[in-house]
């Protein structure tokens, strides 16, 4: 902002309106002081279940409500296809005229993801402001979202809907969109942290991470993922430390939530492998060892290519990048796999510090100021895996290790082989859109693996030791985001 930046800055803090470094702090503050009280005040009386529901939805809450929109993910491509569940229109096409609220697009004009002063932003909420979500106008939008289901855009349409049942404006629409899908993200980590039985703080602290309640109040599909991969593995882990047969009706129940993963986005159907994780004597009576494998594996093609299908069929084909051609990209890869493979290694091995570390966390795109805030959640998430306070063996078998590396190896591979054939120009020796939270549901399947085994098991003197070190390491982030403030001028 050159010599306007001080005194902008200034006007900010005095009209008490966004600041991004201050939201950040005000999260990262309001995730210690719950987990101090969690330590240190309801320890004995602890209902892990319901304190994860009070941080989510609070942090939730400032998330949706505070942040001034596109500061999350693709906002205006993911409003659209919310927009279209509140209207019933489940099936988006490209290049259909549909009624859409006539602030929509005024919101596309910040795509950049920044305002340019103070006054900038006051007029943009003005505008927004003085438009009914109601007020429509007949006008084409497109966006790549048109590949996604529909499934993880439903919360977010029932928030859109309830905004045009009271006329609320379109600025409160998206932010009622936002909150219903925090809502959503608290009611599954509700489920989740009640029924594991074991390592409930690693599911804690995973549920109650800034970065996923960061997505779970975005318009994005990351929630959805994130919040049923929780679940799933939650009750992985009850039918693992039960230690008896699940019945057929828990089968397809954990069956069902890894397809809906898999619909959610088609590159992450490798999920359904950690169906091999069960041992024939936890298997159904009718389900043997090997019908377990073999229904994992074509479940998993089948959700793949069906979500993929859908995506062709209704958006990948018709996406405009230049230099990009699905289908051609595809017929070289198959005419040339030992480049793709090569391009596959090199991308991971040369670029997996600003892929998958520097960019793990995202706050609003801030990565470069806050990439360290990425090892220490995930030094947490393994530490809490680590940690157990009670001994109980439980038995994984060789298979159950080869299906949960392939379910890792298969969600990353086909996340940078589908951003190789729809966004990286035709034979190229790179791969260009992968985003380091794309590894987020990848990295907890590694962490809950190890939670799986018993690692160091606490007495109860030492039982306090996850909860201080849950402290210590948010307290760093804290430090880290102070830095951030000296530093940030809007």
């Amino acid at each position: 902002m050159g010599g306007n930046s001080t005194s902008l800055n200034v006007e900010f803090n005095k009209k008490n309106s966004f600041n991004l470094a201050k939201f950040l702090i005000i999260t990262c503050l309001s995730f210690i002081a719950l987990n101090i009280i969690i330590a240190l005040i309801l320890y004995d009386k602890i209902v892990l279940e319901g304190i994860a529901v009070v941080i989510i939805i609070l942090i939730g809450a400032l998330n949706a409500f505070y942040i001034p929109v596109k500061y999350t993910f693709d906002e205006h491509s993911h409003y659209i296809r919310n927009y279209n569940l509140a209207e019933g229109n489940f099936i988006y096409n490209f290049d259909e005229e549909e009624n859409y609220p006539c602030g929509l697009s005024h919101l596309l004009l910040y795509s950049n993801w920044i305002y340019n002063n103070y006054e900038d932003y006051v007029n943009y909420v003005a505008y927004e402001n003085q438009y009914s979500v109601n007020d429509t106008e007949v006008t084409i939008n497109n966006t790549p979202q048109v590949v996604y289901t529909p499934l993880p855009y439903i919360c977010g349409g029932i928030g859109i809907k309830v905004a045009q049942i009271l006329n609320l404006s379109m600025l409160r629409s998206v932010q009622l969109a936002k909150f219903a899908n925090v809502l959503f993200f608290a009611l599954i980590a509700f489920l989740s942290v009640r029924l594991v039985p074991k390592k409930k703080l690693l599911f804690l602290f995973y549920f109650t991470m800034p970065i996923n309640i960061f997505f779970a109040a975005s318009l994005g599909t990351d929630y959805f993922i994130n919040a049923l991969l929780g679940l799933s593995i939650a009750l992985i882990y009850k039918v693992k430390c039960e230690q008896r047969r699940m019945s057929l009706k828990m089968y397809f129940l954990i069956i069902c939530i890894l397809c809906l993963i898999a619909c959610g986005k088609s590159t992450y159907a490798p999920v359904l492998l950690l169906l091999g994780l069960f041992n024939k004597d936890e298997l159904p009576v009718k389900i043997s060892n090997r019908v377990n494998y073999i229904s994992a594996i074509v479940m998993m093609f089948v959700m793949f290519v069906a979500t993929y299908l859908y995506g062709s069929r209704y958006g990948i084909a018709l996406w405009n990048l230049e230099g990009v051609d699905s289908a051609t990209q595809i017929r070289y890869l198959l005419h040339h796999p030992l480049n793709g493979i090569k391009v596959f290694v090199n991308f991971t091995f040369e670029s997996y510090k600003t892929n998958i570390i520097y960019k793990y966390q995202k706050f609003a795109y801030l990565s470069d100021e806050v990439k360290y805030l990425g090892i220490i959640e995930i030094v947490g998430l393994f530490v809490m895996s680590l940690i157990s306070s009670e001994y109980k063996k439980i038995r994984i078998t060789n298979a159950g290790r080869m299906f949960t590396f392939l379910s890792i190896l298969g969600c990353y591979g086909l996340s940078v082989i589908a951003l190789y054939v729809t966004f990286t120009k035709i034979g190229s020796n790179t791969v260009c859109g992968f985003q380091g939270r794309y590894c987020l549901p990848m990295a907890f399947i590694v962490y809950a693996y190890i939670g799986l085994h018993d690692g160091i098991i606490l007495n109860d003197k030492f039982r306090r030791i996850p909860y201080v070190l849950c402290f210590v390491l948010v307290f760093i982030t804290i430090l880290m985001y102070v830095q951030l403030f000296k530093n940030y001028v809007i």
